[in-house]
């Protein structure tokens, strides 16, 4: 079984070579401060361990080609899992960080916790089947609502009506591996972060659009999680003083009475236009429907405009069917933060969509093990 890199050197190379996928010993060379000697030592040794194998001749203006060292997936793979409002996906990765297999299910909010533990632990031993000739080198957990992601606790599943559940515990039992569970924005942003391969510092907001509104914010390459991991809940944060809409924490006037799934529908409903899901309902054209677009991107521009005035990020990304479905919305969300956040506040500020939408929750559980081997911390 692959065991976790502790030799700085060693991880300075590794590192190197999962953001680059693929990279010449002399291209190591100059990014690490080694010898180049040490770096033929280094990777002869990793080649030998079955973690770095050469896979193909690179480019040259002139002379021999190098060739190019990349992570040997056979080495060990992860089992990434996301488990969010009406479904479970879960995913192989590799120690490249790459998604295989990706398999999906269906949930509806009766379904039984035992039965959601049933449907885990199905679907990864349908992965361990599938991989039995390469040793697991853990399982990444994305999960819906609040999470304890130092003690794997899921305290709090509005969608699913759970609170309190040790999924940790229970995993480790069973499987013997590492195990991380996290905030599924949470784990978005991780995966965010890993697919952002070129920046070293980074600053963004990521805004996840569903059933519920959820926030994972990023400081200097850092999430900021608070003092009981459960930051970034910014779909409570009260839009309207003087709204009717109370939200399911038992406020007034929460930003997600205004824009999740169930309350677009819901706004649908009262202008007596009946849809059976928010797909459905974003894919169609009508006016009334825009007009509820337009006062979703007008409420969570107002919002993060105040967030930027607040943490200056360089990016927020959106995921989520809004911005998937709506090609105008990001459009419309910058310029209700134009209104109200400070112009040096916003300045260069990006607005975007995650370019691989929800997988981008399975990228980070996957990355939360990955990290762990070949990170430095």
């Amino acid at each position: 079984m692959l065991e976790k890199i502790s030799n700085l050197n060693h991880l300075a190379i590794l590192e190197l070579i999962k953001k680059e996928k693929e990279i010449s010993r002399a291209d190591i060379s100059k990014k690490v401060n080694l010898t180049p000697a040490s770096i033929t030592k280094i990777t002869k040794k990793l080649i030998e361990q079955n973690i770095l194998k050469e896979s193909k001749m690179g480019t040259t203006s002139g002379g021999r080609p190098p060739v190019l060292l990349t992570l040997n997936n056979k080495a060990g793979y992860v089992i990434g899992i996301n488990l969010a409002p009406g479904y479970l996906e879960g995913a192989i990765g590799t120690l490249n960080g790459e998604l295989k297999n990706i398999k999906k299910i269906d949930l509806t909010k009766q379904v039984q916790k035992e039965e959601v533990l049933l449907n885990i632990t199905n679907m990864i031993d349908y992965f361990i089947k599938k991989n039995q000739d390469i040793p697991l080198c853990g399982i990444g957990l994305a999960f819906h609502g609040l999470v304890d992601s130092k003690n794997g606790i899921s305290i709090y599943a509005p969608y699913y009506g759970w609170n309190d559940f040790n999924i940790k515990k229970l995993l480790q039992m069973k499987y013997k591996t590492n195990i991380k569970v996290d905030n599924d924005v949470n784990a978005m942003a991780i995966g965010q972060k890993n697919y952002l391969t070129t920046k070293k510092n980074q600053n963004f907001i990521l805004i996840n659009l569903s059933a519920g509104i959820g926030a994972s914010i990023v400081i200097d390459n850092m999430i900021l999680n608070g003092s009981r991991s459960v930051a970034g809940e910014v779909g409570h944060i009260v839009v309207s003083e003087n709204s009717t809409r109370r939200c399911r924490c038992g406020k007034l006037g929460c930003l997600e009475t205004y824009i999740s799934h169930g309350a677009m529908l819901d706004k649908a409903m009262e202008k007596n236009l009946k849809f059976k899901n928010i797909n459905k309902m974003l894919s169609n054209k009508s006016s009334e429907v825009q007009k509820i677009v337009d006062s979703s991107a007008k409420y969570l521009g107002k919002m993060l405009g105040d967030l930027v005035n607040i943490i200056n990020p360089e990016y927020i990304y959106l995921v989520g069917e809004l911005v998937e479905k709506r090609e105008d919305f990001i459009e419309k969300v910058e310029d209700e933060i134009k209104k109200s956040a400070l112009e040096y506040s916003r300045k260069n500020l990006k607005v975007e969509k995650i370019a691989l939408g929800s997988k981008i929750a399975l990228l980070g559980a996957v990355t939360m093990i990955v990290d762990e081997l070949f990170v430095k911390k």
